[in-house]
């Protein structure tokens, strides 16, 4: 009976080690992003107008917690405040002036204290081919069919040929190394499933300290 029981304990301790009860999820379920290109942008929210937190470097991985559709589906506008001039704004939404200009019909470099300035962005366009349905194009951009239809201002789901429709920007939201969260364009970001091997690989995964390898986002 003792050799029994013995057994028994060490079967319950071996499950808890394997099978952790936590109210996280595991580390095998989590995703990381590596960041495609130099010089990202990683914005305190998911628009183009917020404040930019940090920019990262191209092959730097962050865990990724969320995602959600941006502010691409919505006009940016800008209130000129005391100090502003064109260059200020244009650099602040890394446009050209001559791109803020055309946007808001300028004559001019002068703007008011209080003038409402239009900020352009620059979307993915899609020219419809014969074929195409929005499902089709939503489902190849990875995008909702809804805001695919709001961006675009279409009241049918009728499509014509050589039609141009912008595709939306979604942002992946990560947990940044000094224990902030912030948010990268999807198109910027690489996400891929984190699966450890093995349960010694979840183990020793746990225990790395490596910067750009941290597991068990907040």
């Amino acid at each position: 009976m003792k050799k029994f029981f013995g057994c028994l304990i060490m079967l319950s301790l071996l499950s808890i080690c394997l099978f952790p009860s936590s109210g996280k999820a595991s580390s095998d379920t989590h995703y990381i992003g590596s960041v495609k290109v130099n010089n990202t942008k990683v914005f305190s929210s998911p628009k183009l107008s917020s404040t930019i937190l940090k920019t990262l470097k191209k092959g730097e991985e962050f865990p990724v917690i969320s995602s959600v559709v941006g502010d691409s589906t919505r006009p940016i506008i800008h209130t000129v405040k005391s100090g502003n001039t064109l260059w200020k704004v244009a650099n602040q939404y890394g446009i050209s002036v001559s791109e803020l200009q055309k946007e808001n019909k300028l004559t001019s470099s002068k703007i008011k204290v209080g003038q409402k300035l239009k900020i352009p962005q620059k979307y993915k366009i899609h020219k419809v081919v014969s074929g195409d349905t929005l499902w089709k194009i939503s489902t190849k951009y990875g995008v909702t069919t809804g805001d695919l239809t709001k961006l675009n201002n279409l009241r049918t789901v009728t499509l014509k040929v050589d039609q141009k429709l912008k595709i939306p920007e979604y942002y992946y939201q990560v947990q940044l190394l000094d224990g902030k969260k912030g948010w990268i364009k999807k198109s910027h970001l690489q996400k891929r499933r984190k699966n450890p091997s093995s349960w010694a690989g979840r183990i020793m995964d746990r225990k790395k300290t490596t910067p750009n390898k941290l597991n068990n986002p907040i």
